[in-house]
């Protein structure tokens, strides 16, 4: 600290010397320097004096003597705990020596002690065996096997002389005879059906470590049943031509096999363990495919399936595909009631009822075998201890010979015969057709829409198939088999049977200016019985086989005939979409039950309800189509006509007006009544109601026309009258039908100008007219000008 200071004293006179400038600031400059040398010389005696630095040096040398002896103590310390580390690694070495030693007795202990044990297994097994004592044999032989069998030791103690043979060599034959033993009275139990032998000796294979000797009996044994039961089945001479017979027959196959599966998994189970059940599975598939396999050859052979497959794909379908040449030879003045003159086509042998029968059996043959995919795929994922979100064929089924057969074979005969049998009962449908008299119809006298519309009989019967042929489809459980035919319905549906319809109603499509009346004739009494029959019968969808086609040609010639064809066509396409669209829906329903596999449902659902939605569309712009024909044709002209007569000598430039003077109205109704009430009681109501927006969209042009035409003709009495008349005949076309007033918007709007007293009250209203238009009604007015 001195040392810091007088280091610090130093520095400071430094600098004051290099600032001394003249004598006076050198005197006082040394004075400063001798003041400092006098203090410093003080503070030297006065340490020198007090002795406090001989007193640190002996503390120095104190601490010193210290740590020497730290030091000393500290390498005794080293040397202790060396010799310590020493004597804990011989004590370790020698634990460790005790513990090997231990576990050498102990194993030795217990080494004596299973061969003692061995030794008394293999006299109590040798003498079971003597006795002929199979299970207690069985159970001795099964701790044997969890015991050390062999061993020089083992082979010098074990041998006596009852067993003389090794463990070894002894136990290995033991397990050889009694494999043997116990598989010959399997057999025997299985023949003899004794189920409680049977199962004795089925669990005292896992017990001498043939578990699969076991499992190979038993799935024999079950196979052996499934055989027998097939041979049963199958052989039943008598029952073979009849209907149904090898679907059922597979049927029961399958529900035995299931049931199988079912009772014997718990027996299994118990002494092998649920997992071995996959195994079983496997084992029993074979069987299964093998006897279905069987049935499935012999259905096709009984059934002459390829014979009629070769007649079907050689048939030609003459009256679907030569309808347009058998339309333009059949028109003439006097069209028949059926366009294919009531007369059955050869079937060249080939039976629709027969191949009807035929696709339903297989039908059933492949939901039979879809159900019990559903069912082992099920119980594969139970016994595999296996979580799927969705469910997924198992290995068995895919790798099913029998499945393949179905691919490969059975399913491609199916689509065939089922789109055969589609479209050939839609030309036999076109073939025995019947129209319904429409006399009885346009005579009645209660002016209401017909509950069910007059069609053509083919719709009801084609119908009918369709839908039988549309569930026995997705019935199968097949997608690509269900996809493939709703292609080829669709096909059937677009090409066979609405190109039909479209051809005859070109064909039947009224001539100009023909009136929708009664027919005249000497067979009007006659078809009007003939009405009143099919009325009293209710209005069901009849057979294909209890119409006759004569019916159809009692109808008297005339323009009137082709337009009652024409209508009558044109209901049958309605009602055609209505049927398809129920029956599609009632189709999607069976969906969810028959494809549980995957996402096939969703899939199927949409290829379905597009077809439905295609021909929807389809058969709606078909009725768009020739309501437009049908108005054009009949009732536009008769229309404007009509509007002449109803305004006939009116006059809107009047000096005075009735309130009860309703001439134009009457006259619009009698006459509309009379034009538009046949068309109401005969047309479906919804074609009805597409006929009226048709009718009403062109009137509502014409009533404009009208209107616009009284340009100078009209004052404020006349606005009045005029205002009463239009509104008379627009509440007469919509009385039932309000929606419709929307079409007459323009018009009443003009005549609401024509009736304002100022512009001022046209404010404030939601005007469809343009404000040129508005000002051209306000200038109809002669009083305004």
């Amino acid at each position: 600290m001195a040392d810091f200071k007088t280091q610090e004293e130093s520095l400071r006179y430094e600098k004051l010397l290099n600032r001394i400038t003249n004598s006076t600031q050198l005197e006082k400059f040394i004075k400063a320097i001798e003041k400092t040398e006098s203090q410093l010389q003080e503070d030297l005696d006065n340490f020198i004096d007090s002795r406090t630095h001989f007193k640190e040096e002996r503390k120095l040398e104190l601490s010193k003597t210290e740590l020497s002896t730290t030091l000393n103590n500290s390498s005794s310390l080293v040397d202790l705990l060396s010799n310590a580390g020493s004597l804990a690694s011989r004590i370790t070495a020698r634990v460790r020596l005790l513990d090997a030693e231990r576990s050498r007795v102990k194993e030795t202990t217990d080494y004596v002690g299973n061969v003692r044990e061995l030794k008394s297994l293999i006299l109590a097994a040798n003498s079971s065996l003597e006795s002929h004592d199979w299970e207690n044999a069985a159970k001795a032989i099964g701790k044997i096997r969890l015991l050390p069998i062999d061993g020089e030791f083992i082979n010098n103690v074990v041998p006596s002389t009852d067993v003389p043979d090794i463990p070894k060599v002894a136990v290995e034959k033991w397990i050889e005879d009694l494999s043997d033993l116990f598989t010959k009275e399997f057999n025997k139990a299985a023949d003899s059906k004794d189920v409680e032998k049977l199962t004795k000796f089925f669990s005292l294979f896992p017990l001498i470590g043939k578990d699969h000797i076991g499992l190979d009996c038993y799935s024999k044994f079950i196979c052996n049943i499934i055989a027998s039961q097939s041979r049963m089945i199958i052989t039943n001479q008598s029952q073979q031509d009849k209907f149904g017979f090898y679907p059922a027959a597979l049927m029961k196959l399958l529900e035995i096999i299931s049931s199988m599966i079912n009772q014997h998994s718990h027996i299994i189970a118990k002494d092998y363990g649920i997992s071995q059940m996959a195994g079983i599975i496997e084992r029993v598939e074979r069987e299964a495919d093998s006897q279905a396999g069987l049935i499935s050859d012999t259905f096709y052979d009984q059934r002459n399936i390829a014979r009629i497959i070769d007649e079907v794909q050689s048939y030609k379908f003459p009256i679907l595909t030569n309808y347009s040449n058998t339309a333009n030879a059949s028109r003439s003045s006097t069209p028949p009631r059926s366009s294919f003159d009531g007369k059955r086509v050869s079937e060249d042998g080939l039976s629709v009822v027969e191949i009807g029968d035929v696709t339903s059996e297989f039908s059933s043959f492949l939901n039979y075998w879809s159900l019990y995919c559903r069912f082992v795929a099920v119980k594969w994922n139970e016994y595999q201890n296996i979580k799927q979100d969705e469910l997924k064929l198992p290995k068995p089924i895919l790798e099913s010979k029998f499945g393949k057969k179905i691919q490969s074979k059975l399913l491609p005969s199916f689509e065939v015969l089922i789109t055969f049998y589609i479209r050939r009962s839609l030309e036999q449908a076109f073939q025995i057709e019947e129209f319904p008299d429409l006399n009885p119809y346009i005579i009645s006298k209660k002016n209401v829409a017909p509950e069910n519309a007059p069609v053509s009989s083919a719709i009801e019967d084609f119908i009918l198939v369709l839908n039988t042929s549309l569930r026995q489809s997705i019935e199968t459980g097949q997608p690509i088999t269900v996809k493939n035919i709703i292609t080829n319905i669709r096909k059937i549906m677009e090409s066979d049977y609405l190109l039909t319809i479209y051809k005859r109603l070109r064909e039947f499509q009224p001539r100009a200016g023909t009136v929708l009346a009664p027919t005249h004739g000497p067979n009007l009494t006659q078809n009007r019985h003939q009405h009143q029959q099919q009325q009293s019968k209710g209005n069901t969808m009849g057979s294909i086989f209890s119409r006759g086609a004569s019916a159809l040609n009692n109808i008297a010639s005339g323009d009137e005939t082709r337009l009652h064809t024409f209508i009558i066509l044109l209901n049958t396409v309605n009602l055609g979409s209505v049927y398809f669209d129920k029956i599609i829906k009632q189709n999607i329903s069976l969906l969810a039950k028959n494809y549980p596999f995957g996402t096939d449902s969703s899939k199927l659902q949409t290829i379905i309800e597009s077809l439905n939605e295609t021909f929807t569309k389809k058969s709606n712009d078909t009725i768009d189509e020739y309501i437009g024909i049908l108005f054009n044709q009949v009732f536009k002209n008769k229309l404007k006509i009509l509007l002449t007569d109803c305004f006939k000598d009116s006059e809107y430039l009047v000096s005075s007006y009735k309130e009860d003077e309703t001439v134009v109205v009457q006259r619009f109704i009698s006459q509309w009544n009379t034009l538009i009430t046949p068309y109401h009681k005969t047309l479906d109501s919804s074609i009805f109601d597409k006929f009226m927006f048709t009718i009403v969209s062109t009137l509502s042009n014409l009533l404009e026309r009208k209107i616009w035409s009284l340009d100078n003709n009209v004052n404020e009495l006349g606005s009045i009258k005029l205002e009463r008349d239009f509104s008379g005949i627009i509440g007469e076309i919509t009385r039932s039908r309000y929606n419709l007033r929307d079409k007459f918007l323009r018009v009443t709007q003009i005549i609401m100008i024509l009736g304002f007293d100022d512009e001022d009250d046209e404010v404030d209203l939601n005007w469809v007219l343009t404000p040129s238009e508005r000002q051209r009604a306000r200038n109809l007015r002669v009083d305004r000008k």
